[in-house]
């Protein structure tokens, strides 16, 4: 179990590293809102959108 959390947690530092690093405020908003609310569909949409 410990090894899953580790995982957790290195990815979520990676992820605030690069939250940090990006310059668009209104994506690092939409990115930790469906963080937050565990809204992998809206995660999916921005993927999508990034693909476009």
């Amino acid at each position: 179990m410990n090894g899953i959390k580790a995982k957790i947690i290195d990815k979520a530092i990676k992820l605030l590293d690069l939250l940090e690093m990006c310059e668009d405020d209104t994506f690092v908003d939409e990115i930790v809102n469906a963080v937050f609310y565990d809204d992998v569909k809206a995660l999916e949409y921005m993927e999508e959108k990034l693909r476009d």
